[in-house]
């Protein structure tokens, strides 16, 4: 079948998505020999425009970038290098596209050949913007409008009386809400479109994770309203995560209990317990409202859900970031209508060995 094996590759390269393109590394000035239709319908080029071309005619005037500079280094030290760089198009409109080059050596060990990619990434580039400016203009202020909510709400600018309060409880809250939302919104771009992961590199406690988290929520809950903590006092449940994800993950679990309450004055109990290699944390309170069985599916699967106060975006990453940490994440409901929220968290190996 060997004799089969160059048409068959010629096929497959020309019927891929993905823009390829092969240069002659033996050439004077490593020339185009290649380039599949994917590439030319990207650059708007025709084979014959290009052929015995460098590549560095699709940068235009634009010589001097970071990305290029990668590359230049990878070639003359003939390693494979990813990077990312701005072309410009036969009707001279640019694009942004991750460039990978590999090198192809012959039989002899000599370098024969470039094999580069492309993709444009003109699109995840104005995302990334829009995302940039959406934390920065927006995630900013929210963050500036809660802190002098609370110094009003305490009474640091001036007295304030029974109404006002109720109104400034009510203002934290709904401006807790929107920067909750546009957390989870920013945090769901990066995480599909790879640009984050959640990484557990710290020995951290348990009871001091839920502990800064209840606290937190503290701040904003209404008049009335109570979160009750009872820590594992009998030994340190020591876990690894990542502190500020872990505990962004338990406030939000915290917080959907306070909502799945029978009234406005919410009283929710959070318990820590553990046994041989696992942490469990559960949050239960009484609720009228029936469990929705598709709590933890994403929104964005299925848009005509109707989830009353919350797109539960949030509970839909937070499973994803509990997961991440070994971890389980479950709610349940009894017959009694307690709701319960349950997340079960393996224990480091320096826990074990102190209990043993």
């Amino acid at each position: 079948m060997h004799e089969f094996y160059p048409n068959l590759l010629r096929t497959a390269i020309e019927a891929a998505d993905c823009p390829i393109v092969i240069t002659n590394a033996l050439s004077d000035d490593n020339v185009i020999a290649y380039a599949n239709p994917a590439y030319l319908k990207l650059s708007g080029y025709s084979l014959e425009e290009i052929i015995g071309k460098n590549p560095r005619f699709m940068h235009g005037a634009r010589n001097e970038q970071v990305g290029l500079d990668s590359i230049r280094s990878a070639l003359r030290e003939r390693r494979p290098c990813t990077a990312r760089v701005t072309n410009s198009r036969k009707d001279r409109s640019a694009y942004l596209c991750k460039v990978t080059v590999q090198p192809v050596f012959n039989q002899e060990g000599q370098l024969a050949h470039w094999v580069g990619t492309q993709r444009d990434v003109t699109s995840e580039s104005t995302l990334e913007l829009w995302s940039a400016l959406l934390a920065h203009d927006l995630k900013s202020p929210l963050i500036g409008i809660s802190r002098i909510l609370g110094q009003m709400a305490e009474e640091r600018i001036g007295p304030v009386n029974a109404v006002q309060q109720q109104i400034l409880t009510s203002c934290r809250e709904t401006n807790f809400r929107v920067l909750s939302s546009l957390t989870d919104m920013l945090t769901l771009y990066k995480s599909d479109s790879g640009t984050t992961s959640v990484k557990s590199t710290e020995v951290l406690d348990a009871n001091e994770i839920v502990c800064d988290a209840t606290n937190f929520l503290k701040e904003f809950m209404d008049l009335g309203s109570a979160i009750d903590f009872v820590p594992l006092e009998t030994q340190q449940p020591l876990v690894l995560a990542n502190k500020k994800a872990l505990t962004h993950a338990f406030t939000n679990i915290i917080d959907n209990s306070l909502q799945y309450s029978a009234n406005k004055q919410a009283r929710v109990r959070v318990s820590i317990d553990s046994n041989e290699s696992m942490v469990l944390v559960q949050t239960e309170n009484m609720s009228t409202a029936p469990l929705p069985e598709d709590l933890f599916c994403s929104p964005l699967e299925n848009r005509n859900l109707k989830h009353g106060w919350s797109t539960r975006l949030g509970l839909y990453l937070i499973k994803q970031v509990i997961e991440e940490h070994g971890g389980s994440l479950a709610a349940i409901q009894t017959d009694s209508g307690i709701v319960r929220f349950s997340v079960s968290l393996p224990l480091t190996h320096e826990h074990r060995k102190v209990s043993e």
